[in-house]
């Protein structure tokens, strides 16, 4: 299933979210980056589903419209503040945690 993954969170380009599922995830489920730091990867928490659609392969003729899922990340609880978080990732980046915040 194509997919759409969207955070507010400032990372990397180098971060890869999936573009396809082989099912919708659930609120509450968490998402791996494919980019690993070593050891280390960013894992975001599923907060919200959203079924949008693509206008650019909407049909008038056949009356077919394209829907998605948008999937939208944030940090997981396990992270006591985005301040926690932003000092991890800056240290497994090499950018420090200023450069994020």
């Amino acid at each position: 299933m194509y997919v759409v993954c969207r955070t507010n969170l400032d990372l990397l380009p180098c971060e890869k979210w999936p573009i396809n599922l082989p099912a919708l995830p659930n609120v509450g489920d968490h998402i791996e980056s494919a980019y690993k730091w070593g050891n280390k990867v960013v894992v975001l928490k599923v907060v919200r589903i959203t079924w949008k659609y693509n206008i650019n392969t909407c049909s008038v003729v056949d009356n077919t419209i394209d829907w998605y899922p948008e999937i939208e990340l944030h940090l997981p609880s396990f992270w006591e503040n985005i301040s926690r978080f932003y000092e991890w990732y800056g240290q497994i980046t090499e950018k420090g945690k200023s450069y994020f915040i």
